[in-house]
């Protein structure tokens, strides 16, 4: 994710919100909670964003969401990109099915 949009996301407001969409796991809460607290924003957005990947399908959609749902819409306005919903899963389509 572009360095310009990572101090736009605290990702301490979407963890339980992407956790009770089952994104993410309570233990990942707690990973991506302390990174921001003892690393900083940016290390926790990596570990977030890390993490949603290798856990959900859709996870780009609900990460959007989870994004309106905390009211950061300078961060949703730069995601929120229709095409980019559809070319994720375009693109999860193609490699589960080998094509």
């Amino acid at each position: 994710m572009a360095d310009t949009i990572k101090p736009l996301i605290v990702p301490s407001k979407v963890t339980r919100y992407l956790w009770s969409t089952g994104v993410i796991s309570e233990e990942e809460v707690q990973l991506i909670n302390n990174a921001e607290m003892m690393q900083g924003i940016e290390k926790a957005v990596d570990t977030l964003l890390d993490k949603m990947q290798q856990r959900h399908v859709y996870w780009y959609s609900h990460f959007v969401e989870a994004l309106r749902h905390a009211e950061m819409s300078e961060a949703v306005e730069l995601l929120d990109i229709p095409e980019l919903h559809t070319g994720i899963m375009l693109y999860i389509c193609i490699i589960q099915n080998n094509v």
